[in-house]
């Protein structure tokens, strides 16, 4: 007789006693029971047949921005060319340049790329600038140069004065402010100079220059004749 055979029949012979037992406490036992012959138990355990995955996180990746020197200096530009795709500003906005709010930087008018640079006169240390210009025709390096190093000198000036603790606007806007007054007194010069230039050669006296709101400035001037 096999020895699977023998244990069937050890089994089925052990059952009534089981049943007897299981109804004498109450408990309700299973008729088959895991417990081998001999009276050792036998535990089996399922592992993992697949090995566990890890996890990172440094894998995701973006598309490269694109960013740097789009013209190099002295190169023949359009309006509307991008010069440059940076991150803050690390080349400053000069003359005839647009500046966006991803801080891009393209060309205002047709003409030739230039570069300047600018030392700046911070608290502790001094710091060099890089500015970008777009120049037309008639117009040099030098007169960029002049006026980028006025323009930065104002600036700086309005920076100190709000980190000594004096309330002014932003720098930036008192700059713009200050332009647009210089602006509107040039022009104002330039109609002072034109209305005398038109009552010198004579005006005839329906004429609508003599309604000028100017030509009464220009009267208590003593710059020219009452009409």
């Amino acid at each position: 007789m096999s020895s699977s055979s023998a244990a069937s029949s050890a089994l089925a012979a052990a059952s009534p006693a089981i049943a007897a037992a299981s109804s004498a406490s109450g408990a309700l036992l299973p008729l088959r029971s895991s417990m081998p012959l001999g009276g050792v138990f036998r535990l089996s355990v399922r592992h993992a047949t697949k090995k566990a995955g890890g996890s990172s996180k440094n894998s995701q990746d973006s598309v490269g921005k694109r960013l740097g020197l789009k013209k190099s200096g002295g190169q023949l530009v359009k309006a509307g060319n991008i010069l440059v795709r940076q991150h803050g500003t690390v080349v400053h906005p000069g003359r005839n340049i647009g500046h966006a709010r991803d801080h891009t930087l393209w060309s205002l008018v047709d003409g030739h790329v230039c570069f300047t640079y600018v030392q700046m006169r911070m608290r502790s240390h001094k710091k060099w600038r890089k500015f970008i210009h777009v120049l037309r025709e008639g117009e040099t390096l030098e007169e960029v140069q002049a006026e980028t190093e006025k323009k930065s000198a104002a600036l700086m000036e309005l920076y100190l004065l709000h980190k000594r603790g004096v309330r002014l606007p932003s720098p930036r806007a008192a700059f713009l402010h200050k332009a647009a007054q210089d602006k509107a007194a040039a022009t104002r010069e330039e109609q002072h100079n034109e209305l005398k230039q038109a009552l010198a050669a004579g005006v005839p006296e329906d004429s609508p220059i003599k309604q000028h709101p100017m030509l009464h400035i220009l009267q208590a001037k003593g710059e020219t004749a009452k009409a």
